[in-house]
């Protein structure tokens, strides 16, 4: 519980509840974001292209989608990230972050590896 001045503030995942006691109480909803399809783990033959999808829905229209490799952002706006010409420098982890303004959601961690010969 947040004490600031006359004000009450308790978050919760879902909602924020404000109370002052000299005017009324008021709680409203925050947006939610549900990752309904995260990027999957894959072996890729170097040369090939690669294509990972991240999907959500929220309560809130306006999502943005921001991608991250090996825990770094590499690419903001798009719901899939694509290489046309996978190497072996792109092994690693991925992972696509969605925010609406009010919250954010990480999905999973997706690994890409290169496919080994197998002579």
């Amino acid at each position: 519980m947040l004490h600031v001045g006359n004000w009450i503030s308790v978050s919760y995942p879902v909602f924020v509840c404000k109370y002052n006691p000299y005017t009324h109480t008021h709680t409203e909803a925050l947006p939610t974001i549900v990752i309904e399809e995260h990027p999957a783990s894959v072996e890729i033959e170097p040369g090939d292209p690669l294509t990972l999808r991240c999907r959500a829905s929220s309560s809130h229209d306006d999502l943005k989608y921001s991608w991250y490799f090996n825990g770094l952002l590499i690419e903001e706006e798009q719901s899939d990230y694509v290489l046309n010409c996978f190497t072996d420098e792109d092994e690693g982890y991925y992972a696509c972050k969605v925010s609406n303004g009010s919250t954010s959601v990480t999905s999973n961690t997706a690994q890409v590896k290169a496919k080994l010969d197998s002579d």
